[in-house]
């Protein structure tokens, strides 16, 4: 087989190794006489004087033709070969169609975001960003998942429910339910959040949503717009974190240990829809407050809610963080880092709320049974007020980090419903003054390695709670009290454990933790499973817990 680029490249090659032109007119007779020897050695004249040099030059000319005949075949065969067997096979021609197209996609997508005056890219620690050349409009894309391997043991068993716990407690027995022991693995967190600024830099907004690990269902949990004012004001309206405990405050990927405390568990105020207002300088920050209400161990519905179906009255909240020295961005996270600023912030925080008729009288205190499972049903929370103070202090330095804490809140609980299918029923708890306190630190081993003690101790004051009924027609008493005595309702938990840095989005942690003392009271179940514990009526319960966090 030949091509006509096969047959150029041959006549190129003759052309390249021809001898010089005055060879030329030798060539012919070279030809001539290579063609038909035997003639033109019959016709030849002799040279009388014997001289050969004419005919030694026809050899070598000839000898020359011959090589270059030959080499000519040689690349001849090269050429046919590489025709039958080509260097662009499937492989190589589908890797450079890959290439190609990779090429033309960049191209395409710099010649875009040229065209229309964007920017892209990552950044360590603000993840994908988005923005217009002038920065009037940015949007941010982060990330966060938190799995768990969790071993638990308990002796009270792990199907035991805070049903059990009520009725153990009252009647002094105890009921064991499942197998002591339980290990699994969780989806503690999967996050997607989206950040960003219009207009300018100075209205700013979040998006979160969390995927729930039971159903994996998206529901978002801050959807908000802040505006900075300037001179250090600033609005926020929408739903978020409200301004009440510093553990909460601080995001789930910046704690020391696995999860928040047990502390945090009882007493945050979860997400909340309103208002708030912030001021800041260089030392001190006031945030303030007002909204649809606040989750508390009486209830749990404040998220999601609109002006018809808010569970208050009214609802404010407030914080105060006078930053010693340091720096705030050092002071966001419990975790001690290498080369870090030393900073020291100290805070202070106040809520109060009260309750409408849209609150249910459902759960009070998490006790499972005295809601519509009791006997009192169709019950509201209308007339019950909270209030809470709270106090932390923060600080950090050369690779170590503290935080502690102390919260209280009072709890004057008030319902009205159906007992025993009489309705118009006022029940009074009287009043309960929950309290408790926690510390922590953390120590830098070495650049990667994190060690970490926890301490944490929580009173409900539910020990004695007295039900009080009033309002009850003839012929039963107008007024009937009764208690509980649910016994010692203290949670004692210590927690030890490593924190392992990959790098700032990769963080491995292990954990150790044990209650001393009897049950969760006044714990919410979910609350409690998410963080690794079941309720229990025995002390000593246990359990380990491993989770890899990644950030992008």
């Amino acid at each position: 087989m030949h091509c006509s680029r096969c047959s150029q490249d041959r006549s190129l090659e003759v052309i390249i190794h021809m001898p010089p032109l005055h060879h030329l007119l030798l060539l012919v007779v070279g030809l001539v006489v290579f063609d038909g020897r035997s003639s033109v050695a019959a016709v030849a004249p002799q040279d009388p004087s014997g001289d050969t040099s004419l005919g030694d030059e026809l050899e070598a000319i000839a000898l020359e033709i011959a090589q270059l005949k030959d080499r000519n075949q040689s690349l001849h065969q090269r050429l046919d070969d590489r025709v039958e067997q080509p260097w662009l096979d499937a492989a190589r021609t589908a890797e450079l169609q890959s290439l190609v197209r990779d090429v033309l996609a960049d191209s395409s997508l710099r010649t875009s975001l040229q065209d229309t005056g964007l920017t892209v890219g990552y950044v360590v620690g603000e993840g994908f960003q988005l923005a217009s050349s002038d920065n009037a409009f940015k949007i941010r894309v982060l990330g966060e998942s938190q799995i768990r391997w969790v071993f638990n043991r308990s002796r009270s068993g792990q199907q035991y429910s805070n049903a059990n716990l009520l009725v153990d407690r009252v009647s002094g027995s105890q009921t064991v339910v499942g197998s002591e022991s339980g290990w699994g693995t969780q989806i503690r967190n999967m996050k997607l959040k989206l950040l960003g600024h219009v207009f300018d830099p100075s209205w700013q907004f979040k998006i979160e949503l969390a995927f729930r690990s039971d159903n994996g269902e998206a529901e978002y949990e801050d959807a908000y717009i802040n505006k900075d004012l300037g001179d250090g004001f600033s609005l926020r309206v929408g739903q978020f974190k409200a301004p009440w405990l510093r553990e909460q405050l601080v995001s789930s990927v910046f704690q020391l240990a696995a999860d928040r405390s047990l502390l945090d568990g009882y007493f945050n105020a979860g997400r909340s829809v309103g208002l708030q207002g912030q001021y800041r300088t260089d030392s001190l920050s006031l945030r303030g407050f007002y909204g649809n209400g606040f989750k508390t161990a009486l209830n749990v519905g404040t998220t999601f809610t609109n002006f018809d179906n808010q569970p208050t009255e009214w609802a404010f909240a407030g914080r105060a963080d006078w930053k010693l020295f340091g720096d705030w961005q050092e002071l966001q996270d419990f975790n001690a880092r290498p080369d870090q600023e030393p900073g020291m912030m100290v805070g202070f925080g106040a809520m109060g709320q009260q309750y409408n008729g849209n609150a249910e009288f459902d759960d009070p205190f998490n006790l499972t049974g005295l809601g519509d499972n009791f006997l009192f049903t169709d019950a509201s929370l209308d007339g019950s007020t909270v209030f809470g103070v709270t106090a932390d202090l923060t600080a950090k330095y050369k690779g170590w980090s503290f935080f502690a804490s102390a919260v209280w809140q009072r709890f004057e609980t008030k319902a009205n419903g159906t007992l025993l299918g009489v309705p118009g029923i006022d029940l009074d708890l009287g009043a309960v003054n929950s309290w408790g306190a926690m510390v922590q630190g953390g120590y830098l081993l070495t650049d990667e390695l994190e060690l970490f003690a926890r301490y944490t101790y929580l009173a409900p004051d539910l020990d004695s709670t007295t039900f009080s009924f009033s309002n009850i027609p003839a012929p039963f008493p107008s007024t009937l009290d009764t208690d509980l005595f649910l016994g010692n309702t203290t949670t004692n938990v210590l927690t030890l454990g490593a924190n392992y840095f990959v790098s700032p989005e990769l963080k491995f942690t292990l954990d150790w933790g044990m209650n001393f003392d009897r049950g969760f009271v006044g714990l919410n179940e979910n609350t409690l499973i998410k963080r690794g514990w079941v309720p229990t009526n025995t002390s000593s319960e246990w359990n380990l817990r491993f989770q890899t966090q990644l950030l992008f």
